[in-house]
């Protein structure tokens, strides 16, 4: 796990590097009860703002898995799997309880609103919401000068 300078980490945060890395940039605020769990590799970048209760989730287990002669694994004994890093660029801004599932990238600063899941990436500065997060209106030049 790599923590750049200057971040600040909401308490009870959780950060659980079990399978891949997890990289957080310079300046980040990761809210309040958030939970950082790789199974994969995360990559945020710098100037990230996570609201409390975020989750960002990398991997998953391979539920279909059998044990040799037939019956199911346990859960834990399960191989995990991924479709590839998630990928937060510099400066995004996520509302409190936003969740990122495996494979997402989210392009330089982009604003997640409150309570969104991200099961696909989504383009730079991109204004998104929903669940299952959607694009709602892309940041024009006009926002690039009061950032």
């Amino acid at each position: 796990m790599r923590i750049g300078d200057r971040v600040v980490i909401g308490r009870p945060a959780m950060m659980q590097a079990k399978i891949g890395p997890i990289a957080i940039g310079d300046d980040c605020d990761i809210g309040a009860m958030s939970v950082v769990h790789s199974q994969g590799e995360i990559y945020l970048g710098r100037e990230v703002v996570l609201g409390g209760g975020y989750k960002i989730s990398g991997g998953a287990f391979d539920v279909h898995a059998e044990m040799k002669g037939g019956g199911v694994l346990a859960s834990r004994e399960q191989a995990r799997v991924t479709s590839g890093a998630i990928r937060i660029g510099d400066r995004c801004l996520f509302g409190m309880g936003a969740m990122v599932l495996d494979g997402v990238e989210v392009g330089e600063g982009t604003i997640v609103g409150a309570g969104s899941v991200l099961t696909r990436s989504m383009p730079a500065r991109a204004v998104v919401a929903g669940s299952p997060a959607r694009v709602l209106r892309m940041r024009g030049a006009e926002t690039a000068s009061t950032e």
